[in-house]
This record gives C-alpha cells, sequence and structure tokens, in this order.
C-alpha cells in the first residue's frame, strides 16, 4: 500500500461487480470509465442490478441479496485532478453526459465543442428512434456504435484538459442509508492505468470477514 501511495495510487475505493478480479478494463462495457466509491454505493449497486425475479422487496434492497458471483473490490486508485458533475443517472447515455458537461462550470471554454457534439447527439438519437422504432424496438441508444463513438469522444475531451476521472454526488447508490463517514462522492477512472487492487471481498459474507483473494 505504501509503494501505491508513492507511485499516486492515494484512494482507496470500491466497485460492485460480477467480476471475479479486474485484469484489464475492455472500454467498450463500461461508459466513460470505471466506477468506484464507497462500500456502501458499492454494495447498493449490486442489490440494484440484482435479479428481479428473486428479490425481497419490490426494491431490491434487501439486506442480504445479490446474484450469484457478486464482489465488491476494494481498488487503489489515482484521481487526482476530477472533473466536477451533476450525477446524470444514465453514464453510459452519451447525450446526458454532454447535457452535463454543457452545464459545468469547468468546461465553459469548451463550450463550442460541447454544443457540436450535443447537437451530434441530438441528430443521432433521432434517427436512431426513428429506425428502430419498428420491429427492431428495444435496441436502446445506449447499446448503439454511435453512442459509443460520442462516449469515447467525450472521454478524450475531458482527457485532453488534464482530468484524470469525474467527481459526482451519486445520487442512487447514495440513497437508502448508504452514507458512510468517507467520502460520499463517486468517482469515475477514466484510464485503467489509474487502477490497481489486491482483494476481492463477497458481499454475501462480507459483515463475517471471509475475503477471496483476487489477481488484478
Amino acid at each position: 500500500m505504501a509503494d501505491a501511495t508513492e507511485r499516486g495510487y492515494d484512494k482507496t475505493l470500491y466497485h460492485g461487480t460480477y467480476a471475479q478480479d479486474i485484469t484489464q478494463i475492455d472500454p467498450n462495457k463500461v461508459d466513460l470509465g470505471l466506477h468506484v466509491g464507497t462500500p456502501e454505493q458499492a454494495t447498493n449497486r449490486l442489490k440494484d442490478i440484482a435479479d428481479p425475479r428473486a428479490r425481497d422487496t419490490a426494491l431490491g434492497r434487501h439486506a442480504s441479496y445479490y446474484d450469484e458471483g457478486a464482489n465488491i473490490l476494494p481498488l487503489r486508485v489515482r484521481a487526482n485532478n476530477p472533473l466536477e458533475l451533476k450525477d446524470v443517472g444514465n453514464w453510459r447515455d452519451s447525450h446526458q453526459v454532454l447535457t452535463a458537461l454543457r452545464d459545468s462550470s469547468a468546461f465553459v471554454k469548451n463550450a463550442d465543442k460541447i454544443e457540436d457534439m450535443l447537437q451530434k447527439a441530438d441528430e443521432l438519437l433521432v434517427q436512431h428512434e426513428e429506425i428502430y422504432s419498428g420491429q427492431f424496438k428495444g435496441f436502446s441508444w445506449s447499446e448503439s456504435n454511435a453512442n459509443r463513438e460520442l462516449l469515447d469522444e467525450i472521454r478524450s475531451t475531458i482527457q485532453d484538459e488534464g482530468y484524470d476521472s469525474i467527481r459526482y454526488l451519486n445520487e442512487i447508490e447514495n440513497t437508502y442509508g448508504a452514507r458512510s463517514a468517507g467520502d460520499p462522492y463517486s468517482y469515475i477512472i477514466l484510464d485503467s492505468a489509474d487502477v490497481i487492487g489486491g482483494i476481492s471481498l463477497n458481499p454475501r459474507f462480507r459483515d463475517g470477514g471471509a475475503v477471496k483473494r483476487a489477481q488484478i
């Protein structure tokens, strides 16, 4: 841990996942990057994405329910220059992310570029809805190649301004008792090189102290 801190990995944050470890982050499997936060946020994220057919409550937040294979990965991250944004909700939707960037005071000098990208997103979103409103209904905009390309362009634009991450006050996983004594924010780590880790905690047994080692 001392070595990681010396190399700038000075924050311990947590990621809820169904992977057993993290050896590589596929940019096509995430939105802008890897979401990390408090243990409570990671735990509640796993509860929210659990199979709704097996949930014990209407909101799927039973104290002990997770899908099989759920893990919480404690990670050491570098997030030394985060861009502050509001929680857009669906970070996989480039249109929502661009709207948040347009409203960000930190990105005023990029206003023209953001507006151009937002206009492009508007046009592509309309085209997508027109094409997939019939027999292909259900293929969401966030799953489209056009949206993926915009997300990649957004990430590059943010990194070009010197930001290594995004920090936001999580409006979903911070609810129903998720706030801890630590940092209430969530982070999106933009570059996989800024993430390292070593132990995976299975949330079914986390309170009992059982841990499972993972090579990350």
